[in-house]
């Protein structure tokens, strides 16, 4: 039977790619007029359009996604499935939504991008590093809330390219890791040189141990301070013929080294990490709890020193030797000392808490789940156990808020007030977070601070997703979401309570702010609030306040590494953001004033403002090929001089067409920028 234009269903190559009708011929009726010697080429299977994949996708999840059936179990358990499916955003936008807030990023550290030498790292969407790439994206492509549709489709990257965001913010040194102060080449043949008690003495060896136990020894009670001070003075005291064993040498200089980090002396800090390291050398692949109390070791100074990659593969060296030992799965013999059996325990649940906080900071996956360990808690260590109590909420919480285990955005927000819950019964036993009141007297200062913390970073990542989704929904003013609106609410709150703390604590003990660590937080709440700003400019100036508060906390801790780092990003975001807000502000604020007659001129409006500053280019301290980027902020609130303007207005010329031109715009090749399907076929859909 002979095929007419009215029942194919795709065109050939040529029609397609020239967008004229085809008559499914082959060859069709335009390529034998243009003398084609070949048949038409046609596609395989007909291509499914965005509207029919989301219904098609919508239905099947209906049917038999495993995802969806855990999602009604949540639904069933809490007795709400049929009265709040009405509350729930349409599925379209519900789906985009949730693409939003899941999106995680990648970077490479040098111009190659295709060089199998280049290092190229992966945050998940629960890293600082992804959200603070929602924030690039909001002043990127955000001019009104009309023009971001065809990001929110279900095509989104779930993955994307973070490098310019990481330079506009000044976050690339942290998120490859700050350099190496010591080059280990030759501090070594330089300290070999030297004796022990030339290069360090041991008065100064007793104040960074006394530093250790005072800021980090409950999360690494492997050794008592009596321990740890004999094995220090072992170390000083071994001469030729009975020398220290290398394994207590590294643990002891890696001790030596985080408690270093606690002063300024961070050369010498750096030279202890690398001294440990080279102990150690010949005992890379040994399995024992040594090995792995010094590999947590080493990334807790890591962590401090604003190498979080670093860190992950420690605790995850550490993980696999555990592993390796059968610690996790087995119990102590009949005959194991008791002292023995509880360092097991420590060092078992100190390499859970590590491992699973530090794959949570940074969005990756955890190789060490509760479900794994049949081992009881050490006995004595309230510390350790309220942050492993706290660790074991956070490994749910990842799993079901960044697992994408729920179907909506309401099936999603039970999950979270379901973590919610249990972050408060956790906050009530441990009596940290809104029950300090109760708080028990066998924490320290810096370890109730830690536990603060991690309660606060937690229920912030349990929330932070709603923020997006919100965003992306514009749903802001619909009295329909008041769930939502709690949610977002939560987030906020956790971000700002989590600063008042910590620049309580910093005020009340001197000891908290040597932690380098809390810079982490101080950074990770105030994007969230630099976020907040974006999406609800009205809450400028409150949260401008708290922001204030942080960098304060920053300006109190050690001038060095990290802390400059995360205080230089913190401040060029805050600068960043403010320019925006201002710049917007200014722009809506100009038909306002022509509506009440107040302004006749767009000149007029815009010399109000000469002195707002401006979005700069997102500056590059490394070799970059643009290429690969997206389109920068090169001063978006000039993208027209004053002389183009007065033209466009004396000429009549409407203002959507040159209030959002800039150089990089108009020479941005569109077709790749934007994918073909985001084009609307039918030029009746287009408006103007």
């Amino acid at each position: 039977m002979t095929r007419t234009a009215s029942n194919i269903t795709k065109a050939c190559e040529v029609c397609r790619k020239a967008k004229l009708r085809c008559d499914g011929g082959k060859p069709c009726q335009r390529c034998v007029a243009k003398d084609r010697q070949t048949d038409c080429e046609y596609r395989l299977r007909s291509r499914i359009r965005k509207r029919a994949r989301r219904s098609q996708s919508h239905e099947g999840s209906e049917d038999t996604s495993p995802a969806s059936h855990s999602s009604q179990q949540i639904n069933n358990a809490s007795g709400v499935a049929r009265v709040n499916v009405v509350q729930q955003p349409e599925p379209g936008s519900d789906e985009a939504a949730r693409n939003e807030y899941h999106q995680s990023v990648t970077a490479t550290h040098e111009h190659a991008s295709d060089c199998i030498f280049t290092s190229r790292l992966f945050y998940g969407p629960s890293s600082s590093f992804a959200f603070s790439q929602q924030v690039y994206r909001i002043l990127w492509r955000i001019t009104d809330q009309g023009h971001n549709d065809a990001h929110l489709s279900s095509d989104t990257e779930a993955v994307q390219e973070g490098g310019p965001g990481l330079s506009l913010f000044k976050q690339r040194a942290i998120f490859f890791g700050t350099p190496t102060r010591v080059d280990s080449r030759f501090a070594s043949h330089s300290v070999a040189r030297l004796t022990l008690y030339e290069w360090l003495p041991l008065s100064e060896a007793e104040r960074f141990l006394e530093h250790f136990n005072s800021t980090n020894h409950f999360q690494h009670p492997f050794f008592s301070p009596a321990e740890m001070t004999n094995l220090l003075h072992s170390v000083y005291d071994s001469g030729p013929s009975e020398p220290a064993s290398p394994q207590v040498k590294a643990v002891v200089f890696a001790t030596l080294a985080n408690g270093a980090l606690n002063t300024s002396q961070t050369d010498l800090a750096e030279t202890l990490f690398n001294q440990a390291k080279q102990e150690a050398a010949t005992y890379d692949d040994e399995v024992s709890l040594t090995m792995i109390h010094f590999s947590l070791l080493l990334a807790t100074y890591q962590n401090n020193m604003g190498r979080p990659h670093s860190s992950y593969l420690h605790t995850g060296v550490a993980a696999r030797k555990l592993f390796s030992m059968g610690l996790n799965s087995y119990g102590p013999g009949d005959n194991t000392r008791p002292d023995m059996i509880q360092k097991r325990r420590i060092t078992l649940w100190s390499v859970y808490y590590h491992e699973t906080m530090h794959a949570l900071f940074l969005g990756r996956e955890s190789t060490y789940k509760k479900a794994s360990i049949r081992t009881p808690y050490p006995d004595n260590q309230p510390a350790l156990i309220g942050l492993c109590k706290l660790a074991q909420i956070a490994e749910d919480s990842a799993a079901t808020i960044y697992g994408l285990t729920c179907g909506s955005l309401w099936q999603l927000y039970q999950a979270a007030e379901k973590i919610h819950g249990r972050l408060q019964a956790c906050a009530e036993e441990l009596g940290i977070a809104s029950a300090a009141a109760t708080r028990s007297s066998l924490f320290t200062h810096t370890s109730t601070l830690l536990l603060n913390n991690v309660y606060y970073h937690i229920l912030l990542l349990t929330f932070r997703p709603f923020l997006i989704a919100e965003f992306a929904l514009h749903l802001r003013s619909s009295s329909k979401h008041m769930w939502l609106r709690r949610a977002c609410r939560i987030a906020i709150e956790a971000a700002q309570d989590c600063i008042v703390y910590m620049n309580e604590a910093y005020h009340d003990y001197h000891l908290c702010n040597t932690i380098r660590f809390n810079a982490f937080f101080l950074e990770a709440s105030s994007m969230v609030l630099f976020y907040d700003m974006l999406r609800n400019p009205s809450k400028r100036s409150y949260n401008k306040e708290y922001v204030k508060t942080a960098l304060g906390c920053l300006d109190q801790m050690t001038k060095d590494e990290p802390i400059n780092h995360s205080r230089s990003s913190a401040t060029e975001t805050c600068r960043i953001v403010e320019a925006y807000l201002s710049t917007n502000t200014m722009e809506r604020q100009i038909p306002e004033r022509r509506e009440n007659g107040a302004e006749t001129s767009l000149a007029a409006g815009l010399s109000q403002q000469q002195n707002v500053p401006t979005i700069p280019a997102a500056t590059h301290d490394f070799l970059v090929d643009e290429s690969q980027h997206m389109i920068y902020l090169n001063g978006v609130s000039s993208g027209l001089n004053r002389h183009d303007i007065n033209a466009a207005v004396d000429n009549n010329i409407p203002e959507p067409l040159f209030s959002y031109q800039n150089s990089n715009l108009l020479t941005t090749d569109l077709f790749n920028f934007f994918p073909l399907d985001t084009i609307p076929v039918d030029p009746n859909s287009w408006q103007i």
